[in-house]
């Protein structure tokens, strides 16, 4: 069995090796929440449910979790490009392991998009977008 910080550490690593998340958003991925200021446009991601996988004959060594990840960026645009960068880098997964992680299953479960407002005169808009996945993995 791993650990939550191993997997933590293992997915966020799985996720910025794609080309085209790590060209849009460089090693801005945050765990939970991202630094005061930080450079548009850049993501958190944290875990919003977890179990193990129980069959007819106890527990299988699998787990799963919920990933949820939200973008934030000046423009929808930049936002999309990473929804879409996100989901073909996870499409074209496959089982896969990286670190101590054996990622067994990906599949995107949930998607939606807004914006905080900023100031009365329309200057610091910020859009965000919020992305869930249900991982199935195990300890390689």
């Amino acid at each position: 069995m791993i650990d939550t910080k191993q997997f933590k550490i293992d997915f966020r690593a799985l996720v910025l090796a794609d080309a085209n998340v790590s060209a849009l958003i460089g090693s801005k991925l945050y765990a939970v929440i991202a630094p005061q200021r930080a450079a548009m446009p850049y993501g958190v991601y944290r875990l919003i449910s977890t179990g193990d996988t129980v069959t007819h004959g106890g527990l299988s060594g699998t787990f799963e979790k919920t990933v949820e990840f939200l973008f934030w960026s000046e423009s929808q645009d930049d936002n999309d490009d990473i929804a879409d960068a996100l989901h073909g880098a996870i499409a074209a997964l496959g089982q896969t392991v990286q670190g101590s992680t054996e990622f067994l299953l990906i599949l995107a479960e949930d998607e939606d998009e807004g914006f905080d407002p900023g100031e009365a005169d329309g200057e610091g808009v910020i859009f965000w977008k919020r992305l869930s996945y249900r991982v199935r993995a195990r300890g390689a």
